[in-house]
C-alpha cells in the first residue's frame, strides 16, 4: 500500500475482494504526530489494489473515521456497505461482523455482535458492553 512516513502500523481494517480489485478500508493507525503514540487513531482512508495493473489507488475517504467495523460487498452492484465501528468520537457496535442474507429483492444486511460504550465496575475498572444480538 502507499505509505505515509508518519504512520507506522495499521490494524482493525477490512480487506475485501471485488472482481479484479482488493480494497483495504479504514481501520486504526499509529501516527507519530499524535499523542499518545501508543494509542491508535481511527482512519477514513480507502485503498484499492488493481490486480490487472499491479497498482494502488487512493479512493474517496469514508465520511467518518472508524476501525473494527462490519463490511460486505453489495451483491451484483460493485458497492461496499459498512456499518458500526469505533472512533475517537463514537463507539457504536465496534468489533462487529456483517453479512448479506437472502438474494434478489429480499436481501438484508445483518450486523452481529461487537461492543459499545464502556461502563465501570465499582467505579474503577472500565469494561466494554458486549452485544449478543444482531441488527438488520
Amino acid at each position: 500500500m502507499p505509505c505515509n512516513p508518519h504512520i507506522y502500523d495499521l490494524c482493525n481494517f477490512i480487506s475485501l475482494s471485488i472482481g479484479p480489485h482488493l480494497y483495504v478500508i479504514s481501520g486504526s493507525l499509529f501516527d507519530t504526530r499524535s499523542f499518545p503514540i501508543d494509542r491508535p487513531s481511527p482512519s477514513f482512508t480507502v485503498f484499492r489494489f488493481d490486480f490487472s495493473t499491479s497498482s494502488w489507488d487512493f479512493l474517496t475517504p469514508m465520511l467518518t473515521p472508524r476501525g473494527s467495523f462490519a463490511c460486505a460487498a453489495v451483491p451484483n452492484s460493485g458497492g461496499i456497505l459498512i456499518a458500526g465501528g469505533g472512533s475517537a468520537t463514537f463507539c457504536f457496535r465496534a468489533g462487529c461482523a456483517g453479512l448479506f442474507v437472502g438474494d434478489g429483492k429480499e436481501r438484508e444486511f445483518w450486523v452481529m455482535g461487537g461492543y459499545g460504550e464502556s461502563k465501570t465496575i465499582s467505579g474503577v475498572f472500565p469494561v466494554d458492553e458486549h452485544y449478543r444480538d444482531a441488527v438488520v
